[in-house]
C-alpha cells in the first residue's frame, strides 16, 4: 500500500481531516519531540521515516539526507506557499512532482501587511511607549505626526495571490496602487496600474509606501538593494510579507540610519548559513540590529498564525495528494524551475 508520510504529529481532528481526502493510503506520522512544537519534525525522525515514504506532507524542512534516504519518493504535499527551503534541482533531478498551497494565507498575510502598514503610518508603536512612559508630544510636529493613507500610493512588489489581496485592501482606503508582476497580461484588477519588473525603479519613485509581496527566487533574492531604496521617496515606507531575503539588509540597515527611507516593518528577517557565534541557540532577526531602529516595526513570522490558515493548508495539501494517488495533475504543483 501506499504510504504517505506526514512532517509532524498530526492529532485526531487533523489524521480526519486528511483521511477525507486521502482514503487508500497508509498515512503515519513523525514523532514530536519535547523540544520541538507540533509541526516540526527533526532531521533523524525525518530521514527515518523517509525511507519507505511514497508521499512526504507537512512543513518541516526535509533535509538532504533525508531526500537521499527516500529511495521510493515521488510525491511531496509541501504545506508552505513559498518553495525556497526545497531543493528543487534535487527534486528535478529525481523527478519527484511538488505541490505547493498557495493562495492558504493570503489573506491573513495581507491583512497582516496591513496591519504593519498602519502601524508605521499612524506612528502606533512610538505613541504607545509615549503613552507608556507618560512622554508628551506636541500636536501636528513634523517628527511625530502620522500619515494619512486617502489619497496616497502603494506599490505592490509581486502582484500575486497576497499581493492582490493587498491591493483589494488598499482600494478600501482610497489608495492609488501601482503592481509590479512577471506576467503583467494576468492579474485580477486590483491595481490602478501593473507594470513589468524592469520598471521596478519608475514604480518606487512613485509610491508613497512599498510592500513586497513577491516569491524568493534566484530572480527576486536581494530585490530591493541599494538602487531601489535610494529610489524610493524618503518619506516613503517599506513593508516585507515575503521573504526576508527578497531584501538586501545592508543597504537597508544604511537607508534607515541616513534617511533614505521614513521607516520599514516586516513579519519576514532575514535567514543566515551560519550561527554566530557558533553555539548560539537562535538566529537573530537582524545582524544589523535593523529590528531595534525606532523607524521599524515587525513581527515574527506570524502573518500566517490563524488555526484557519492551518486547516486550509492540511485540506489543500490532502487534495493535492489525493490527486496524485488517483493519477490526476495535482492542483497547485509546483514550476520546479521556476520556483512557484
Amino acid at each position: 500500500m501506499t504510504r504517505v508520510v506526514l512532517t509532524w504529529s498530526a492529532d485526531d481532528q487533523e489524521m480526519s481531516l486528511i483521511r477525507s481526502h486521502v482514503r487508500d493510503a497508509e498515512i503515519v506520522t513523525t514523532p514530536r519531540r519535547a523540544y520541538m512544537g507540533q509541526y516540526e519534525c527533526s532531521p533523524e525522525d525525518l530521514t527515518a521515516a523517509a525511507r519507505d515514504a511514497d508521499v512526504l506532507m507537512g512543513w518541516a524542512v526535509i533535509p538532504r539526507q533525508a531526500l537521499e534516504s527516500a529511495r521510493s519518493l515521488r510525491f511531496i504535499g509541501w504545506l508552505h506557499a513559498g518553495c525556497d527551503e526545497l531543493d528543487l534541482e534535487a527534486l528535478r533531478a529525481r523527478g519527484i512532482q511538488v505541490s505547493n498551497v498557495s493562495g492558504a494565507n493570503a489573506i491573513p498575510v495581507a491583512e497582516q501587511a496591513f496591519a504593519l502598514l498602519l502601524a508605521l503610518a499612524k506612528r502606533v508603536v512610538g505613541n504607545n511607549r509615549d503613552l507608556v512612559e507618560t512622554r508628551w508630544s506636541p500636536l501636528w510636529d513634523r517628527q511625530g505626526a502620522s500619515v494619512e493613507l486617502a489619497g496616497s500610493t502603494l506599490a505592490v512588489i509581486g502582484l500575486g495571490r497576497v499581493g492582490e489581496e493587498v491591493a483589494k485592501r488598499a482600494k478600501g482606503f482610497d489608495m492609488r496602487v501601482l503592481g509590479i508582476k512577471r506576467d503583467i497580461a494576468h492579474h485580477r484588477g486590483n491595481a490602478d496600474q501593473v507594470h513589468s519588473p524592469d520598471r521596478l525603479l519608475e514604480v518606487l519613485a512613485e509610491a508613497d509606501f512599498v510592500v513586497v509581496t513577491a516569491p524568493l527566487t534566484p530572480e527576486t533574492y536581494h530585490l530591493i538593494g541599494e538602487d531601489q531604496l535610494r529610489s524610493m521617496r524618503r518619506s516613503a515606507y517599506l513593508v516585507n510579507v515575503s521573504r526576508g531575503n527578497t531584501v538586501h539588509e545592508g543597504p537597508l540597515a544604511k537607508a534607515l540610519t541616513e534617511g533614505w527611507i521614513a521607516g520599514f516593518a516586516a513579519d519576514v528577517w532575514w535567514d543566515y548559513p551560519d550561527a554566530v557565534p557558533p553555539s548560539y541557540h537562535f538566529a537573530l532577526p537582524s545582524r544589523s540590529n535593523i529590528h531595534r531602529m525606532p523607524s521599524v516595526v515587525g513581527s515574527g513570522d506570524k502573518a500566517a498564525n490563524t488555526l484557519k490558515v492551518k486547516d486550509r493548508m492540511i485540506e489543500l495539501g490532502a487534495e493535492s495528494v489525493a490527486a496524485f494517488l488517483a493519477g490526476k495533475v495535482p492542483p497547485r504543483l509546483v514550476d520546479l524551475v521556476k520556483g512557484y
